[in-house]
């Protein structure tokens, strides 16, 4: 089948070396890539703002993983046959950015994927397929991020074919009723006020190298956390 795919980082490049090797990719269209970063690998492609989309002749799927923009209906149903997404998070949970930091914050014991349906409405076209992850005591912001990478690449590869095939049929699933923007990321300074539990939760969820690292201040003076 000929595939339209739009995503990136190590999610979108999992997922698109294994399109390359069941099906005919015909165009590839990635995140705008700002600086230079060495901690995912990029999708080589078209970069759009996802406004003013190439010109691609027809295909029959969308297949988008970690892609930045929202993609416009009339691209969507474009798509001979369909178009789907894979998220990072489970979207009863969260939808939107930042799925595997949330989970860390909040203190949950489990966090996902989904694969579903793509629509305009961000996170919301009903579910094919989802798996869940356990979040441990010892996980970072970062180890979360991968372990949920490696379980959305895992069951895309176990699943595709059958949603090709139209197995297994796509369900409707109770949604977060929100999601979280860019602009949702929550701060990376620590309060000392806080309980032991709630410091340690936040320490880990914000623990991702090369980004910034969490920190706490005493009398102006910004100290920043290494978790080890």
């Amino acid at each position: 089948m000929k595939i339209l795919f739009f995503g990136d980082k190590s999610v979108g490049n999992g997922i698109l070396e294994y399109l390359k090797t069941t099906d005919d990719v015909i165009g590839i269209v990635t995140n705008k890539h700002d600086e230079e970063t060495t901690w995912f690998p990029k999708v080589k492609g078209y970069w759009t703002t996802g406004k003013e989309l190439p010109k691609f002749k027809s295909f029959d799927w969308i297949v988008c993983a970690y892609y930045d923009e929202i993609l416009p209906d009339e691209i969507i149903n474009s798509a001979k046959i369909g178009a789907i997404n894979i998220h990072l998070g489970l979207v009863q949970d969260y939808r939107g950015c930042y799925p595997t930091t949330f989970p860390i914050i909040d203190g949950k014991k489990e966090a996902g994927v989904t694969i579903h349906k793509l629509t305009s409405k961000i996170d919301g076209g009903d579910v094919y397929i989802q798996a869940k992850v356990s979040v441990d005591d010892f996980d970072t912001g970062k180890s979360l991020y991968f372990k949920c990478t490696g379980a959305a690449v895992a069951i895309f590869k176990e699943y595709w074919e059958d949603i090709k095939t139209g197995f297994p049929f796509a369900r409707k699933v109770k949604f977060s009723k929100k999601y979280n923007n860019r602009a949702s990321f929550p701060s990376h300074e620590i309060k000392l006020n806080w309980s032991k539990d709630k410091i340690d939760r936040h320490v880990r969820a914000l623990t991702f190298p090369p980004f910034q690292r969490p920190y706490f201040i005493i009398n102006g003076k910004k100290f920043e956390i290494h978790y080890v």
